[in-house]
This record gives structure tokens, C-alpha cells and sequence, in this order.
């Protein structure tokens, strides 16, 4: 195996109690906001032509989702779109 395959093996290890914390704060995370019932949605935050893909057949793909926020559900409810991950 390559040498970069065993130091994040390593890196991995010297920093597995932080993975783990983080892990867990994400799944908490997550409960708590399947659990919200509110008028808020997930939305990209740095939305922009260069974060913007659309290939030969028409289909519009948004990258880079670094920055999420959740803001209100405003008018969008009519369009339909399709959700590629």
C-alpha cells in the first residue's frame, strides 16, 4: 500500500478521540434537526456562477457546499428539482 494510505492511517489513529467526539456531536446534531419541524431549509451559503455546474443534457448541479445555513422556506415549494448527491 502507498505511503499515503498508511499516514492517514496513522493521522487517523493520533486523532481517533476527536473523530469520535465529532462524530458523535454530528449524530446528535442530526437527531436534533430531524426532530424540527420549522419553516427552515438547508441552503447553500456561498452560492455563485463558479459553484454552479450544468453538463450536456441540461442538468444544473450546485457545488462546493462548504457553507450551508439554514434560513426560512420561502418561495420555492412550486419548482421541481431533483437532489444529486
Amino acid at each position: 500500500m502507498s505511503q499515503s494510505f498508511w499516514q492517514l492511517g496513522s493521522c487517523w489513529m493520533a486523532h481517533q478521540p476527536t473523530i469520535h467526539i465529532m462524530v458523535t456531536s454530528m449524530e446528535e446534531l442530526a437527531r436534533l434537526l430531524r426532530e424540527q419541524s420549522g419553516p427552515r431549509v438547508i441552503c447553500h451559503a456561498d452560492l455563485h456562477p463558479g459553484n454552479i455546474l450544468c453538463d450536456q443534457t441540461d442538468h444544473v448541479f450546485v457545488i462546493d457546499w462548504d457553507d450551508v445555513m439554514l434560513a426560512p422556506k420561502e418561495g420555492f415549494q412550486n419548482i421541481n428539482y431533483e437532489l444529486y448527491v
